[in-house]
């Protein structure tokens, strides 16, 4: 596996896998997205690597004799890990680090399946009674799911983020006077925060209403914490048994001694 790790002297870390033959990859951002690249690839760093255009040019070229060498640990010169594995499924190591995992997590959170990885003491997970999901959210597409995805009838306000994306990766844009609005293959995505998302990782947060002038979105990763109203134009899904999960972040907090606010970001 490889994956790049993000400066600890800035305590702000982000990690990266590469599978099949397995790299973890960790380098200094702000948010666990997609960076944009000089190359025709995005720079992976938090998850799986499958390219060696993804692992940043500098680290890349940084050995060349007229190159300056960049700390470890900097988005430049991320800490670089490699697993050897026959398949990318025997990986381990990157269960120590959210977003590296050798499993599809998402996909699990749906079913019980994921059960097994609370057993490894990697991560913490609990199932929910009922979860509501926008007809646009990115779990509908990426989860798979025990339980039948119920549409129900009702106006309720449910608390979340917008969150710029790269272009075509989301399901709004953003106007001039900060409104946002649907768009097929937008910038903007939508999550709904559930109860106990905002218990564990939200407990402080604070969020906009509605209809609240909102700020111009320019970085990708940035978010807008708000509120969004469903209707029978805009309706929610509920289903049973979503699992709240959480990677414990084993190696940025016992291996490079990071704070648990530093690993999590």
């Amino acid at each position: 596996m490889h994956s790049p790790l993000t400066g600890a002297k800035k305590k702000i870390v982000s990690a990266a896998c590469v599978l099949g033959i397995v790299a973890l990859c960790l380098g200094v951002v702000g948010y666990q997205n997609k960076l944009k690249a000089d190359e025709n690839l995005p720079v992976v760093t938090r998850g799986v690597v499958d390219k060696i255009n993804q692992i940043p040019e500098s680290k890349r070229d940084m050995y060349d004799a007229d190159q300056s060498t960049y700390d470890l640990g900097t988005k430049e010169n991320p800490f670089f890990i490699l697993e050897l594995v026959p398949y990318d499924e025997y990986g381990s190591f990157g269960y120590n680090i959210g977003g590296c995992e050798p499993t599809d997590v998402q996909k699990m959170r749906g079913t019980g399946k994921i059960d097994t990885l609370g057993s490894m003491n990697m991560c913490d997970e609990k199932r929910m009674d009922k979860t509501y999901f926008f007809e646009d959210a990115q779990e509908l597409k990426t989860t798979e799911f025990e339980h039948p995805l119920v549409k129900e009838d009702i106006v309720q306000s449910f608390d979340g983020y917008y969150e710029l994306v790269e272009a075509g990766e989301g399901a709004f844009r953003q106007n001039e006077d900060g409104t946002i609005v649907k768009a097929d293959g937008g910038n903007i995505i939508w999550h709904t925060i559930y109860d106990l998302e905002k218990q564990k990782d939200y407990p402080n947060q604070a969020f906009q209403g509605k209809d609240e002038p909102k700020k111009i979105l320019t970085n990708v990763g940035e978010r807008i914490y708000t509120v969004r109203e469903s209707s029978p134009d805009d309706p929610v899904y509920s289903v049973e048994g979503y699992y709240y999960y959480k990677n414990n972040e084993n190696f940025l907090k016992h291996s490079l001694k990071l704070s648990d606010e530093a690993a999590y970001r």
